[in-house]
């Protein structure tokens, strides 16, 4: 067997130490009734559905229903679910019981008002919005309907869908189609497909490239592949949609804190028996390879910017196997000054595009369907993912086959303004930016307006981000005026963008350094990906002291 393969009954009683959910399996017969508008003409449909039923939990299922139900039957997929096996990907980030675990984090989400129970918390897929989608491909009748994650928190993907309340609803028998899939618990393959630089406008290295993936996403041979991500900020990368989380999460403990810019020697390691994964003697980074302040070409790779690990560095970094590795989180205290994030920004979103858009067009390649279903009802707004940032409903709920034009669309409903795109949003911070340090680059500034991400995914042959080709069908139950996508919030304000891009007015990139740190003035700019020369930069006297200066 390639995986876990997990019956829900078998869960129904957790384990130790495990958060008891207070969730019920909904009945759900309310209706909407739907007025149909369109925004742009393009050929690639991405469909909308909006209402508001009061209740939360009764909302999200409706709309997430409507729309996958819409989708299914316009865009002809019944005969890609009946008789066929189809895994559904909840975005499940950690497991609830674990900020239960500590007062600090259970004081944190009662400042932000997050909530542990499922229906009502914006970290990991609701159980609502879970239930609704697995109800309608019952509807078609498929041969099984695996809900599959990969968890690599202590008690892992088990932990995560009890304390979610997955068990409890699905070991009903009307459910008897539905099984768990703990993809962690899979062989892994390195990726096969791999993107050539020659014609991307992104020169892409081998340490973006290089994963590996569970075996059982491709061999299982599944007809359809439904990914379920909400509406969330992330403060590492601005934003986290489908193709976010249909790539990092799949990937073993040590490639994920690659990913983000962490060495593999160095990550941090779960106990065996907690985390459901693989364990490696935990290594310590010597000092010879941690440097003073620097930015550094290393070999055909980018840039990086290496460090001591004094307490007036901004950020720790490493080189490793000649990689270009920074530590990206600004929740620990390494990674506390955000001035240098939005450039591990650029290595992280690039590396998830490239990883996310690999697996797709390997998965096409045996004829999988792809669904993106986004939904709105449960979002996560300002310095999220997790549980620094703000619950946010929006009642609307996104889908498409095509994840680029998907994830556009989201992108659109989150922060747009009225007759204000978001990628020409994106470029008045990054202006802002430039005025502030008298340093400007039409480049750079072209390239956020065309939201690299979604551009480089565009390049790599998965989908469509320009909004002249996508044609959003909008299923509208409030009735209102919707000329822009701004209208697609029901006059709520546009989402708010996380600290470093707010703070620094860049996305992807940072310019004038010596200006940033040292107070001084310099024409130096540079785009995140792009090779320089070597630049040191003495960031206090007791490290001047030490380079003899």
């Amino acid at each position: 067997m390639l995986y876990d393969r997990i019956m829900p009954k078998s869960l129904v009683r957790g384990g130790e130490g495990w958060y008891e959910p207070s969730v019920e399996t909904l009945t759900v017969s309310d209706r909407l009734t739907y007025e149909e508008k369109v925004l742009g003409a393009g050929e690639i449909p991405v469909y909308v559905v909006r209402g508001n039923l009061g209740d939360l939990v009764k909302t999200s299922y409706v709309l997430v229903r409507d729309v996958f139900k819409t989708l299914i039957e316009r865009e002809n997929l019944q005969t890609s679910i009946r008789g066929g096996k189809v895994l559904v990907k909840p975005n499940c980030t950690l497991p609830p019981g674990l900020f239960d675990m500590n007062e600090n984090t259970k004081r944190l989400m009662e400042i932000n008002g997050i909530s542990q129970e499922s229906n009502y918390q914006t970290v990991d897929t609701p159980a609502s919005v879970l239930q609704a989608t697995v109800d309608v491909l019952l509807e078609y009748d498929p041969e099984e309907v695996a809900v599959g994650e990969s968890v690599i928190w202590p008690g892992g993907t088990k932990r995560a869908f009890y304390e979610l309340g997955y068990s409890k609803i699905f070991s009903r028998p009307k459910y008897s189609k539905v099984t768990f899939v703990d993809l962690h618990r899979s062989e892994y393959i390195e990726l096969e497909e791999k993107p050539d630089p020659k014609k991307l406008s992104y020169e892409i290295e081998e340490a973006t490239t290089r994963a590996e993936v569970p075996q059982a996403l491709f061999d299982e041979n599944w007809s359809l592949i439904v990914n379920l991500p909400g509406l969330k900020t992330h403060t590492n990368a601005l934003y986290t949609l489908s193709l976010k989380g249909f790539s990092i999460t799949f990937l073993q403990p040590k490639t994920r804190y690659r990913i983000h810019g962490i060495p593999e020697e160095s990550f941090m390691q779960f106990d065996q028996t907690k985390s459901l994964g693989p364990t490696t003697q935990q290594k310590e980074i010597s000092k010879e390879n941690q440097k003073h302040f620097q930015i550094q070409k290393v070999g055909k790779t980018k840039i990086v910017i290496e460090g001591s690990g004094g307490t007036t560095l901004p950020v720790t970094t490493y080189t490793h196997f000649n990689q270009a590795l920074l530590h990206v989180d600004p929740l620990q205290k390494k990674g506390s000054y955000l001035g240098l994030l939005a450039l591990s920004a650029a290595y992280l979103s690039t590396r998830y595009t490239v990883i996310a858009s690999q697996i797709i067009k390997m998965l096409r390649k045996k004829g999988t369907k792809f669904v993106t279903l986004i939904y709105g009802t449960h979002a996560m707004d300002g310095e999220g993912p997790l549980i620094h940032g703000k619950p946010r409903r929006l009642n609307i709920t996104i889908a498409g086959t095509d994840p680029i034009a998907t994830e556009r669309i989201a992108l659109e409903a989150m922060f747009s303004e009225p007759e204000k795109l978001t990628g020409i949003k994106l470029s008045e911070l990054m202006y802002k930016f430039y005025q502030r340090y008298n340093v400007f680059n039409d480049e750079l500034l072209d390239e956020v307006s065309d939201l690299w991400t979604l551009k480089l995914g565009n390049e790599l042959n998965v989908g469509e981000y320009r909004l002249e080709h996508i044609r959003t069908i909008i299923l509208d139950a409030e009735r209102g005026e919707i000329t822009n996508f701004a209208e697609l919030r029901s006059g709520e304000k546009p989402f708010e963008i996380p600290l470093i891009f707010r703070e620094n007015g860049c996305w992807g990139s940072i310019g004038n350094i010596e200006e940033l740190f040292l107070g001084e003035k310099s024409p130096l700019s540079f785009h995140a990906l792009d090779p320089v020369d070597v630049i040191e930069i003495s960031m206090t006297p007791e490290t001047a002291k030490e380079k003899g200066e």
